[in-house]
């Protein structure tokens, strides 16, 4: 499963409520050294990535339930065509082997 979403999403909570709660955290003079000029949408775009990167994570799990649990190899296309059919617009040696 992609826990990797799950990680991200409690970074970006972790530091939306860092920011939220900064003057708790920091002393003043700590806070004025960060170079954001609005607090408020730093923190409101961090917690969209948290809620994002949740709803990603959900939705990885659903369709890792729905399969029984296991990941689908890939498995070949039995109904294609395997011949196989000369396009001479794919053939980028062409002009190499006429010019010589």
């Amino acid at each position: 499963m992609q826990n990797w979403k799950l990680f991200a999403a409690g970074f970006w909570g972790l530091l939306a409520l860092v920011m939220a709660l900064r003057n708790l955290f920091l002393d003043a003079a700590v806070i004025d050294r960060f170079p954001i000029r609005n607090w408020t949408i730093a923190t409101l775009f961090s917690a969209f990535l948290c809620v994002w990167n949740l709803a990603r994570w959900y939705q990885a799990r659903l369709r890792w339930q729905e399969r029984g649990g296991r990941s689908q190899p890939l498995q070949r296309n039995r109904t294609g065509n395997t011949a196989y059919e000369y396009n001479p617009d794919f053939d980028f040696q062409k002009m190499d082997r006429e010019g010589k």
